[in-house]
């Protein structure tokens, strides 16, 4: 117990959920396959990385930790790192140098691989990574991972892995592939640990519909919405790439503080999007459903339905981008006279409210992102960087936010006020390197 207070002590956190703390009490006894039905925001994805630790610990033991997407696997190897367990990771995903991914490989010799399904099965077919010392395998979102396509990702990957002793499965659906799945994998016992029909997480949840006539400008009243919210944080779904992109134009010379994420877009630029919400540079979000499973986005006070889902699950997910962890929420639906709310939310009170008229924009926002041209490459560390901008910018230690070193580049937020110095590129020295400092839109 000492050891989980000091995970969590390098976490911020005071205590574990319920189904974390059944999920850690499971996983250091269970022989077979461990399966977490949990909702969206109910913390599944902490509940299934503090079990690993325990296992890494026995010797000639590794684990490999899939997702459904790129943003999930940083995602959790940023966790990962931030309990500093002393065990070395390493994160395969698409979109990234496959040769430095391999090189890592080889030099890190990395206790636990994250990865998903697409970029691990192409390591594993060039033989640049091999599975013989892996005896834990974890899948977080697997329903997700067959919602994307990759059944047949992981059922090749379940075959070329046979040395492994324990599956651990997070699901926020009981689909039926899970059993189908295990089958493959685990000849011993399966424990379920059922948490669907939890409401804990969403008791602060509120909803918001708003009637729109046709000829309405839905983008117009999306703007007085976003207006009306102020300076607290929200994301707005769009059931489209095209829909976020359209959005993207008339909505770009507002002034409002936006960034916008879908599957069609570069890797470098969804992940500054997501850094530019997570640090507080954007106040609003506006993506496809790709950012309504994994994303660990803590105080997101609203979430914005601008075109309605398809099924129930779909709005059951996306609400729980909000009101996580018993925080209060709210859901607001822009609907048109044709959609059917009321057979997605059965029990909710979904009473009009009137359009929202609001158009004084909200105040401008605390934080700005700055990009740094230098990395882990370099061997800098966070420490590097906050000295150099403290002592050669004059940026005050308390204005600087959160800091994403990555392998050839930095992202840093920092106060708005002192971003205004970085308008143009500013150069500085780090460990005899000159960097170069920029804003990253």
């Amino acid at each position: 117990m000492k050891e989980l207070n000091s995970l969590l002590q390098n976490l911020g956190i005071e205590r574990l959920l319920p189904l974390q703390e059944k999920m850690w009490e499971t996983c250091r006894t269970a022989k077979g396959a461990v399966v977490l039905l949990a909702p969206t925001g109910s913390g599944k994805t902490l509940a299934v990385l503090l079990p690993l630790l325990e296992r890494l610990s026995e010797q000639d033991s590794a684990a490999v930790c899939l997702a459904p997407t790129r943003e999930l696997v940083l995602q959790h190897q940023t966790i990962w790192n931030a309990m500093h367990t002393g065990f070395p990771s390493v994160c395969l995903r698409g979109g990234h140098s496959f040769p430095e991914e391999q090189a890592a490989l080889t030099n890190c010799q990395p206790k636990v691989v994250f990865a998903t399904p697409g970029r691990l099965l192409d390591h594993l077919t060039r033989k640049t990574f091999s599975p013989d010392t892996t005896t834990l395998l974890l899948v977080d979102e697997f329903d997700k991972c067959f919602e994307l396509g990759f059944r047949d990702t992981l059922n090749e990957i379940a075959q070329r892995f046979l040395r492994i002793q324990n599956v651990w499965l997070s699901s926020a659906t009981d689909t039926p592939e899970i059993p189908r799945f295990l089958q493959k994998m685990s000849e011993r016992d399966i424990v379920r640990l059922d948490f669907l029909h939890e409401t804990e997480t969403l008791s602060g949840l509120s909803f918001r519909t708003y009637l729109l006539p046709e000829e309405a400008d839905k983008a117009e009243v999306l703007l007085h919405l976003l207006c009306t919210l102020g300076d607290e944080s929200s994301i707005v779904f769009v059931e489209t790439r095209e829909g976020v992109e359209l959005l993207r134009r008339q909505l770009c010379r507002t002034g409002l503080s936006l960034a916008f994420y879908h599957g069609g877009m570069e890797q470098a630029e969804r992940e500054r999007a997501l850094l530019r919400f997570r640090c507080g540079a954007a106040r609003t979000l506006v993506c496809t459903d790709l950012a309504a499973r994994g994303l660990d986005i803590a105080d997101v006070a609203h979430v914005v339905h601008f075109d309605l889902p398809r099924t129930a699950e779909q709005v059951i997910h996306r609400n729980g981008r909000t009101a996580r962890q018993g925080k209060a929420g709210v859901a607001h639906f822009l609907l048109a006279p044709s959609d059917d709310l009321r057979a997605m939310l059965p029990d909710a009170d979904l009473t009009p409210s009137p359009l929202p008229t609001a158009t004084q924009l909200p105040p401008p926002t605390a934080f700005s992102l700055l990009h740094l041209d230098c990395g882990r490459k370099e061997k800098l560390r966070n420490g590097d960087i906050v000295g150099a901008l403290c002592k050669q910018c004059d940026v005050p230690f308390e204005a600087i936010g959160m800091i994403s070193l990555n392998e050839r580049h930095t992202y840093v937020a920092i106060a708005s006020e002192a971003a205004k110095a970085f308008a143009t590129q500013r150069k500085v020295k780090i460990k005899g390197k000159t960097v170069r400092i920029t804003p990253a839109r």
